[in-house]
């Protein structure tokens, strides 16, 4: 019976990895260096991080949309109801009402 395959020894399959730092381009005049063949990933790496940074950009903007909005975003809102049910200073509905519609405006 004749084998389908043969085998030579070990095989090792050789994975592509980002190097940790930019690869040095080659002196083409020196023929005895080859270029590093993870050149490419790292260029991919850095297209990468370049596009994604510019995609962000933006949501900068639309996060400053909301800065109207720092003071109820760090509101308490059990310590802001019980000033309002403080029996010794109780707040009027046209104070509460006027409330409200601050809140309403700034949306």
């Amino acid at each position: 019976m004749k084998h389908l395959f043969k085998t030579h020894g070990k095989k090792t399959l050789k994975a592509p990895m980002i190097p940790s730092e930019k690869p040095k381009p080659v002196d083409k005049n020196d023929k005895k260096k080859l270029p590093d063949e993870n050149t490419w990933l790292w260029e991919a790496k850095e297209l990468l991080v370049e596009n994604l940074e510019r995609a962000i950009e933006p949501l900068g903007e639309y996060v400053k949309t909301f800065a109207a909005f720092e003071r109820e975003k760090e509101l308490n809102p059990d310590k802001y109801v019980k000033e309002l049910d403080n029996a010794d200073n109780p707040i009027s509905a046209q104070e509460l009402r006027a409330d409200i519609y601050e809140n309403l405006k700034k949306e």
